[in-house]
């Protein structure tokens, strides 16, 4: 279990993945928050329906792992009611977060795509999250981007556990 932080590195490293993070100023929130994950938008080609919860779930492990209290909004389409298609708006933000008792609100969306002639592919794979406070204000944004595919499980354990642990040491500053 000692080594485990050690083997999520060399996974990351091994599949060329990148994690970038930006907070707005002081995010406000410490690392003893309670975090709550909304909606993410599916935007693959493949018919994989369980891609998206697959990865909100290997989130919600990761930061579990770190010592967070986690929940989930439930599973399925978000209202398009914010600037983007996952984007469920500060009301609904901020209800999520009360209701939850949740200091920090996480959403956003998984892309994959293959361009090549049959033959010879290439994957490109991106996830992008929003990080909201409890009264919805957007305070953070974090990307992951790989050659590697999500329907390969140590492919979501590597992004998930490279963007929490990013945020983890944005939140302990």
């Amino acid at each position: 279990m000692k080594h485990l932080p050690l083997i999520l590195l060399t996974l990351i490293l091994i599949s060329c993945s990148t994690v970038e993070i930006h907070f707005n100023g002081s995010p406000g929130i410490t690392r003893s928050c309670r975090v709550c994950i909304g909606h993410f938008e599916k935007r693959t080609f493949d018919f994989n329906p369980f891609i998206v919860s697959n990865f909100r779930d290997a989130l919600r492990y990761e930061f579990f792992c770190r010592g967070y209290t986690v929940s989930q909004v439930p599973d399925g389409p978000a209202p398009e009611s914010g600037n983007a298609p996952w984007d469920l708006g500060q009301p609904a933000i901020t209800e999520a977060c009360s209701g939850n008792s949740a200091d920090l609100f996480i959403q956003g969306s998984v892309f994959e795509a293959q361009i090549g002639d049959g033959i010879e592919n290439e994957t490109t794979t991106a996830v992008t999250i929003g990080l909201y406070n409890k009264s919805g204000k957007k305070i953070g944004e974090a990307r992951a981007v790989t050659s590697d595919t999500l329907t390969d499980i140590r492919t979501v354990r590597a992004i998930s556990a490279g963007l929490v642990e990013n945020i983890h040491d944005e939140l302990g500053r």
